[in-house]
């Protein structure tokens, strides 16, 4: 099943996470086709803002995307609200990019924040993010470390957690405690093989999450994972 609800407060996956509020919508990263995606759940016309957790390709590659198809379906004037940590070079980068090749589509706002430094979405909700070590394959088949973060949103009184495959450590631990929804990345996709262990297992990513209410686990393929019949 891959969808949840609080209240008026819903999630689905839809290759990333997607959480609906009553003021609007947000996506929590931006992976290819997730315009698609989005148009598919009927989600372009209420979408405020991507809190983009790492600076992974992964995690921007679907923004250019995303934001020509809101311009086709909300008008060049819409603006999209993206909330990224400092250390997410990528982010500006793209947005730089977009502005100077689109500058007549949807415009992009961008919100750098610090680790454990809490900015509010909309006026409904509160996104807080905590520093983790992620990674992603490189040039000459090595592994590259990269900065990310676990996505804390607090709205219509419950947390939804977000944790992108990250090295597995005590701040992986602790992302997703206390969490009414907590939504764990584990790996999937195809990588290198490097001896240190960037990305948490299926196990590993079930042991951290006892201690939320409810508990997603995807892969870093964008799939949902079956934790009932997957042992891996």
């Amino acid at each position: 099943m891959s969808d949840w609800s609080h209240g008026a407060v819903q999630a689905r996956w839809i290759g990333a996470l997607w959480v609906r509020t009553p003021r609007g919508s947000f996506l929590i990263d931006a992976p290819a086709g997730i315009a698609r995606a989005l148009a598919e759940a009927d989600g372009l016309h209420d979408l405020r803002t991507v809190i983009v957790s790492t600076n992974r390709l992964r995690s921007v590659e679907g923004l250019p995307g995303l934001c020509e198809a809101i311009a086709r379906a909300r008008g060049k004037d819409a603006v999209l609200h993206v909330v990224h940590g400092l250390d997410c070079p990528r982010v500006a980068a793209i947005a730089d990019a977009w502005t100077r090749g689109w500058p007549d589509s949807t415009g992009i706002a961008l919100d750098g924040v610090r680790s454990a430094d809490p900015i509010e979405l909309a006026g409904d909700a509160e996104v807080t993010l905590t520093s983790l070590t992620a990674a992603e394959p490189g040039p000459g088949g090595g592994v590259v470390p990269v900065s990310g973060a676990a996505v804390r949103v607090s709205v219509g009184g419950v947390d939804i957690v977000w944790v992108p495959a990250a090295r597995p450590n005590a701040a992986h631990a602790r992302a997703s405690v206390g969490a009414a929804l907590a939504v764990l990345e584990i790996g999937r996709a195809p990588w290198p093989k490097v001896e240190q262990p960037w990305r948490p297992t299926l196990s590993q990513a079930l042991a951290v999450s006892q201690h939320a209410d409810a508990v997603w686990i995807v892969g870093d393929d964008g799939a949902r994972v079956d934790t009932e019949s997957d042992e891996s």
